[in-house]
């Protein structure tokens, strides 16, 4: 019999507690009658050597430090000895036991002196072995013990020693030989990597070839289930750098070509599975060895197993080993990747390797004296130790510190008032979220002290209050067994389900109403069959005992008979549900998939995946929500899973609605915080969320600013405060290498929040020469703010037209300078792929009207040109034109340094490029060039060839009339902002030729009526793009990787030649652009600033001369929330010859169109619309205006001038699908509109444009935002 079984024997026995107590009676009343230490530690140790040797055939060896054994350890920077020098008084199995005589802890200064020399004891082994052992301080009547919680000495209070502390310190000298759980000793032991030679490596290569080679039909399954659920994005068919990185990685690991969608996730499928199995095998020892379970004690003697042993072991471990028989039912439920331990599946070669491992895993232990209560995420570093750094980025996977989820739990908890608040991470990954919610309920109680029934109260308010849900199975099997370690310090853990949960955070099951009765409907697909559609009344979903019940229907499934499953599940039904013929139907059918699947070797995983999903639709709603959601972006997700999020979920209030592409770049974490909030959160709780921050500027996110949950009611979250957390921290890491991306901590509630006042902001970066892994190792945000500089801030939304946020700070008042612009602003020419348009200069060519060029290659370069002529492309120079890049653009200068681009365009006739035959006839060098790199052309993705401009494979983006205006300004829209106004250069030719602005470039070349901007005109606006208010507000609301001035919405009034403060800005930026004048151009731009911002003071204070002024009276009545989202007004004291253009008794509609596409719908159709309801620009529909209108003038959005006229023939209400099927240009509609039917007339149009309705309409009603419709009223 094994020393395991004896030990596990002995702690069960009836005996084990009568037999501590009667050592403890002994070992007090001994102490208390010792002479001195030596006797105190002799009565100790050898009532405790005594007991274990006879109930366990074990020699406990209490190493005696005493100069006769020569055992004396020299100590460094020992605080209470001057010679450096200690004594130890015992170690026995790492634990250090330090005696003193009774009449030693009289004192508080005695006390506290023995408390210093343990801790001076631990520091200096941590310090000269390496090695973080436990200590236990006794005088035989009182204990206290010690503990490292990290790097930091932790320990309890010096009490009265009762049974629970002989049995303690029994168990830690029987555990604590061992290693312990911790997580750089799990990555020394069980990492992989190209270079290392670790068993994992081993059993994953073995798996991949199992795979590859020899898979079953059961493990197919399972690799296809699997597959279906990990959203890898592999729709671009390996043209993205990312999945030539992920193979390139996965190649080096398992030392084969990796170069195709299914070798890539088979690799992944091996090493995820490897993953999983060592996950379990620890789970296996923490719980079997921590509770000495000798029904499980095979698990001990595993390396000496025979083969079928071996497989049947793994086979009871996947399918929940002793778990379910200890009423933990969900701990580990035969998921994905139990495929290899299939008896028809388990090989001799994974047998003979997977022994390692498990031999590895005896050296550890989990036992804790729990001076301090400290779970931690073991699994985290282990996981990204496995699975390479390039596929974690393309799943959004960055893992967050301690003490980062720690700043995030604590500082949302300061908003809720409930002090039973409980919380969800809905994206929970390996559990840091998990394990730092687990600690803020227990908070800082000593476990030891708490009686056993306040342990089991305890038990249940950790899992009433702490929930995760995560999409990875990997994942949710980290999170779950980290779950139990974490709670299994309370004591013995019966009849639960640990509240991790395998779901889709981003798709809900939805709560459907069939004939009266609530139901939770979701489709979960299969990639035998199609859909697995799921219909389950709410009642039996809410039960208890659903997730028991669930679990049960397994062996029916296997019985093959449909009609037996469907009435087994049926007995959990009311009366009126089995009379609903739509449930039953439902029923029936998902009876008979499920069967159906069995039979065809397709089953296993369905019930579990089912119960799991339909778990996550009954939560209750939460205090709090918390985490860090995975950050992807849309256009990265498989087509498929976007398909379905769509099916599921109402988008249309999250996406930004502009333009083709216009959600392309929101991030999945957008989504999930918005679904999470409208499902799991209560009305006064808190989302608090770890997301980019470019959520709070970039146009993809204009729509989900607004984070509506439920947009027909009009309820929504709004961002209550914001922690920044600025460079140079960069607490997310991969390996050695940081995760530069900057993000923030959102925190949203319903309170509402006047964005244009300010949202509070903490900006939080490290103080100089701190390392961030220094930041790191803390544990709490409190242990990190020594390594921190906060500062407060706001963010505010500026402009009335947009939802994005400013940063704000005291130097500049950007309010100043926000408003209208008079100019176009445009984004310079696209050619992809760029190596075969952009040049360098290489020479003069013997041909006339040529010069020689060479292809511009970067080593980033993902195309290469392959064959460069030596002495370089000898090309006609009529389509070779200087060109002007981004980092070419200083403040007032650029340098286009010899680089030049091949535009095949006439600069007259831009709207196609020449065409192949005139390019032969004209520069036959320039068409045979691109002939021949075709092939590089055509790579191309095809977003880029839907935005060129022409049909031919040679056509670029982004060229038009303003491409080759004669005069333009340039700023650059990254990295630094600036402008400069783009002059003709010499060319090496000697000709004087226009310069080419290109990608990463933003040109102004025209005002918003399309004429382009004089010579004076250009250097105004440049003086204004230099100031340094506008530097700064463009750095305050953009990313650094994006800056917008369309939608930075800057004040630019129309330049005007005879203003003089327009005038001291021409002549500004005409200094500054002087390369002799380099060194003033700071002080410049901070000279531009004072004078732009009296320019745009002026402007809103104008005074129009106008021809005839419209005095508008504002009627009491607000027609919405919003003060002057939808107002009407009426016009007074009529000019006589308004009256005599529409007549004094005449309603009138002011519209507008937005484009010509909207415009020609209006006309063919003849019919305008406006929204209902009460949102900012709808009305309602019961105004007398509606009745009364009867002309409607409309005019452009974007040229006010430009008038027309129709009169109302009548009006109708039109739902938004109407429209729809009308084919409205608009994409996402509204719910209701009003409708006008018009028609066209010659009347009005003409004098009404001359005599200026809209311009005077605008400036006469404050804050009116153009493009709202309005009522003109007699």
């Amino acid at each position: 019999m094994t020393s395991y079984t004896n030990i596990s024997r002995w702690l069960k026995s009836g005996e084990y507690r009568s037999q501590l107590d009667s050592v403890l009676t002994k070992i007090v009343r001994d102490c208390d009658h010792s002479d001195s230490e030596a006797h105190t530690s002799s009565i100790f140790e050898t009532e405790i050597y005594y007991l274990v040797r006879h109930q366990t055939g074990l020699e406990l060896c209490f190493s005696k430090e005493t100069p006769v054994e020569g055992i004396v350890h020299k100590f460094e920077g020992l605080s209470s000895r001057k010679s450096g020098r200690g004594r130890l008084d015992a170690v026995v199995n790492n634990v250090i036991i330090e005696y003193k005589h009774h009449t030693k802890f009289k004192t508080e200064k005695q006390i506290t002196s023995a408390y210093e020399q343990v801790k001076d004891y631990l520091t200096a082994l941590y310090s000269n072995e390496g090695v973080k052992y436990d200590a236990v301080l006794t005088d035989g009547i009182k204990v206290a013990y010690f503990q490292f919680v990290g790097d930091t000495i932790r320990y309890s209070s010096l009490r009265s020693m009762s049974v629970d502390d002989i049995d303690r310190i029994i168990k830690a000298i029987l555990n604590n030989q061992s290693k312990k759980f911790d997580p750089s000793n799990i990555v020394k032991d069980f990492s992989i990597s190209q270079n290392s030679d670790s068993c994992s490596k081993t059993i994953a290569r073995i798996l991949h070839q199992q795979l590859n080679e020899n898979i079953t039909e059961k493990s197919s399954m399972l690799y296809s289930e699997w597959k279906e659920l990990m959203h890898l994005s592999v729709e671009d068919n390996g043209k993205g750098n990312d999945i030539a990185k992920r193979r390139e990685d996965l190649s080096s690991i398992f030392n084969s070509v990796i170069d195709d969608t299914e070798s890539e996730y088979k690799a992944l499928f091996a090493l995820q599975t490897t993953y999983a199995i060592i996950v379990k095998l620890i789970a296996c020892k923490v719980v079997d060895k921590l509770n000495f379970n000798e029904e499980t004690h095979e698990y001990h003697d595993l390396a000496s197993l025979t083969f079928d042993k071996t497989q049947k072991f793994f086979q009871n471990m996947e399918d929940g080993y002793s778990y379910n028989s200890m009423g933990i039912r969900n701990f580990l439920e035969g998921d994905f990747f139990s495929w290899y331990a299939d008896s028809s599946q388990f090989s001799e070669d994974f047998w003979n390797n997977v022994k390692e491992i498990i031999q590895k895993l005896d050296d550890y232990s989990s036992f804790s004296f729990n001076v301090k209560y400290n779970p931690e995420d073991i699994f985290k570093d282990l996981y990204m130790s496995i699975i390479p750094q390039s596929i974690r980025h393309s799943m959004g996977e960055y893992f967050t510190p301690e003490w980062l989820a720690d700043s995030v739990i604590t500082e949302a908890l300061t908003s809720i008032d409930n002090p039973k608040w409980s919380a969800i991470d809905p994206c929970c990954g390996s559990g840091i979220f998990i394990i730092a919610l687990i600690k803020k309920v227990v908070g800082d109680v000593n476990l030891n002290d708490l009686s056993e029934e306040e342990r089991k109260q305890l038990l249940q308010e950790v899992l009433n209050r702490v929930h995760g849900i995560d999409i990875n199975p990997l994942s949710v099997l980290s999170a779950r067994v980290s779950y139990y370690v974490a709670i299994h310090q309370f004591g013995d853990i019966k009849d639960i389900e640990i509240p991790i949960f395998l779901g889709d955070s981003a798709i809900v099951p939805v709560l459907k109403d069939i004939d009266g009765i609530l139901c939770y409907a979701y489709s979960i697909n299969n990639n035998k069959y199609g859909a697995l559609d799921v219909l389950l009344p709410k009642s039996f979903v809410d039960r208890p005992d659903f997730g028991k019940t669930m679990s049960s229907l397994q062996a029916l499934i296997k019985a093959e008979n449909p009609v037996v499953l469907r009435s087994k599940i049926l007995e959990f039904f009311t009366e009126e549900e089995k009379n609903n013929t739509t449930i039953m139907n439902s029923i029936k059918k998902l009876s008979e998939d499920l069967v159906c699947l069995h039979v065809n070797k397709w089953d296993g995983i369905w019930i579990r995946i089912t119960t799991n999903f339909m778990l996550i639709a009954r939560l209750h709603k939460h205090d709090l929500i918390v985490g860090n959601p995975p950050w992807v972006k849309w256009e990265h997700l498989p087509a498929a899973y976007t398909r379905k999020i769509k099916e599921f979920c109402d988008i249309r209030h999250i996406f930004c609605n502009d333009g083709m592409y216009g959600g392309a770049q929101l991030n999945i974490c957008a989504l999930i915080s918005n679904v999470a909030a409208t499902n799991w959160l209560k009305t006064n709780g808190v989302l608090a969320f770890l997301m980019p921050d470019s959520l709070m500027s970039q146009n993809s996110y204009e729509e989900f600013r607004n984070f509506y949950t439920n947009y027909e009611k009009e309820e929504r979250l709004y961002l209550q405060k914001l922690d920044k957390w600025c460079a140079p921290l960069r607490p997310f890491k991969v390996g050695t290498k940081s995760v530069t991306q900057d993000f923030n901590t959102y925190y949203y509630s319903n309170p509402y929040v006047d964005y244009k006042q300010g949202v509070r902001v903490r900006a939080i970066s490290k103080k100089a020469r701190i390392n961030d892994l220094t930041i790191n190792k803390c544990q709490t945000f409190e242990d990190a703010k020594q390594y921190l500089q906060i500062t407060e801030q706001s963010a505010k939304q500026m402009a009335s037209n947009s939802t994005q946020f400013t940063y704000v700070s005291g130097h500049f008042d950007f309010s100043s300078i926000i408003g209208e612009t008079s100019y176009l602003y445009r984004t310079g020419v696209e050619s992809t792929p760029f190596e075969i348009f952009k040049m360098l200069g290489e020479g003069a060519s013997k041909t006339p009207d040529h010069y020689r060029f060479k292809n511009k290659v970067l080593k980033t370069s993902k195309y290469k040109v392959d064959d460069i002529p030596m002495d370089g492309w000898d090309f006609p120079v009529e389509l070779l034109y200087p060109m002007v890049e981004g980092p070419a653009i200083k403040p007032f200068a650029f340098d286009w340094g010899n680089n030049f681009h091949l535009i095949p365009y006439d600069k007259n006739n831009t709207s196609k490029p020449i065409s192949l035959e005139d390019l032969t006839s004209s520069n036959e060098e320039v068409a045979l060039y691109f002939c021949n790199h075709r092939t590089l052309l055509d790579q191309q993705s095809d977003k880029s060839k839907t935005m060129h401009q022409g049909e031919e494979f040679y056509a670029l983006s982004k060229i038009g009339p303003y491409t080759f205006a004669p005069f333009i300004v340039a700023a650059r829209d990254n990295s630094n902002f600036c402008s400069s106004v783009i002059n003709p250069v010499m060319t090496p030719w000697g000709e004087v030729k226009h310069a080419i602005c290109v990608k990463h470039t933003i040109i102004i070349s025209q005002d918003v009526d399309k004429n382009f901007i004089t010579e004076d005109e250009s250097h105004y606006i440049n003086a204004i793009l230099n100031s340094s208010i506008v530097h700064a507000y463009i750095h305050a609301t953009f990313k650094t990787n994006g800056f917008s001035l369309k939608k930075s919405n800057l004040c630019i009034p129309k330049f005007d030649a005879t203003n003089e403060l327009h005038m001291q800005l021409v002549n500004m930026s005409k200094t500054a652009s002087k390369p002799e004048n380099e060194e003033v151009r700071t002080s410049i731009s901070d000279q531009a600033s004072v004078i732009y911002v009296e320019v745009c003071k002026e402007f809103k204070n104008r005074k129009p001369v106008k021809l005839y002024t419209l005095e508008l009276e504002e009627e009491p009545l607000s027609l919405v929330a919003e003060p002057n989202a939808f107002e009407y007004y009426s016009w007074s004291n009529f000019d006589k010859k308004i009256v005599n253009i529409v007549g004094g008794d005449k309603t009138i509609l002011v519209g507008c169109y937005k484009n010509k596409k909207h415009l020609d719908w209006i006309l063919d159709k003849n019919i305008y619309n406006i929204r209902l309801g009460n949102r900012q620009g709808s009305v309602d529909e019961g105004l007398p205006c509606i009745n009364n209108a009867s002309l409607l003038v409309l005019y452009n959005s974007t040229n006010a001038s430009k008038l027309s006229a129709f009169r109302i023939k009548s009006h109708k209400i039109m739902s938004g699908d109407e429209l729809k099927l009308l084919n409205y240009p608009k994409k996402r509609t509204g719910k209701q509109y009003m409708t006008f039917e018009i028609e066209a007339i010659d009347d009005y149009a003409e004098d009404l444009q001359r005599n200026h309705l809209i311009e005077n309409l605008i400036v006469n009603i404050p804050d009116y935002v153009k493009g709202t419709p309005v009522f003109l009223e007699p």
